[in-house]
């Protein structure tokens, strides 16, 4: 429908000139769009996602909007039908900001790692099993790099969507499935299930203890643990309160 086509391409335009503010305002109504108007309005889209994988990107732009970007263009690309290239574009965009080994995510920059690990993951759930048979083994490596990174949230996300591959990849390769690191991986593990690190906070050391125990048995148990990504917090801050 022609009023489609006018309506991303207005959306398009004000998020490229909008301001920081401005723009949080239109990856709202981008995920809006997305949402009601369901998997055909996909192709439509397709500039939308370019601009938003661009920005994400961009080291200079606003936090905030790059936050909210990886969100909206995780939710875009699940709900809607784009080539295969676009979503995997989409996918090597978010998981080179979050997994960039570039990146030390201090306390200032945390957020962004966590909204783009969380939107990365959601985008794995629709990857295709020769997609994720090729990349999960180096992607399991990747991410327990951050286990040892030194903001908590950080940490904790990262534990998260290390479960979360682990359960993709028993469904891959198998349920006998241990990467080369799987050893030490536990042995980290086990060692921030009982942090008693005095120089750390108490409410975090209880906090890390607690997401790392459960952590670890999902990793350790065969078809352990049900893991969540955390789209929830997200999708309350795109979608109005007043429905």
């Amino acid at each position: 429908m022609a009023w489609k086509v006018t309506a991303s391409d207005t959306v398009e335009r004000s998020l490229r000139r909008g301001n920081d503010a401005e723009s949080e305002i239109v990856l709202r109504i981008v995920v809006l769009m997305s949402i009601q108007l369901g998997p055909e309005y996909g192709s439509d889209m397709t500039g939308i996602v370019s601009l938003m994988r661009t920005i994400l990107i961009d080291s200079k732009a606003s936090l905030a909007v790059r936050c909210a970007c990886a969100t909206a263009l995780a939710i875009c690309i699940f709900n809607g039908e784009f080539e295969r290239e676009v979503n995997l574009q989409a996918l090597d965009a978010l998981s080179s900001v979050c997994l960039s080994a570039k990146s030390r995510w201090a306390a200032n920059t945390a957020s962004l790692f966590c909204a783009s690990i969380n939107a990365w993951a959601f985008l794995l759930l629709k990857a295709s099993s020769h997609y994720l048979q090729e990349t999960l083994k180096q992607d399991i490596a990747r991410v327990c790099a951050y286990l040892e990174n030194s903001q908590l949230e950080v940490r904790i996300v990262a534990g998260e969507t290390l479960a979360l591959l682990y359960e993709m990849a028993r469904d891959v390769y198998g349920e006998d499935f241990r990467p080369a690191n799987h050893r030490s991986t536990l042995l980290e593990l086990q060692n921030m299930s009982t942090d008693s690190v005095k120089y750390r906070a108490k409410r975090d050391r209880r906090l890390q203890r607690a997401s790392f125990r459960e952590i670890m048995s999902g990793i350790k148990v065969d078809g352990g643990i049900l893991f969540k990504i955390d789209m929830c917090q997200a999708l309350n801050y795109f979608l109005p309160q007043d429905w």
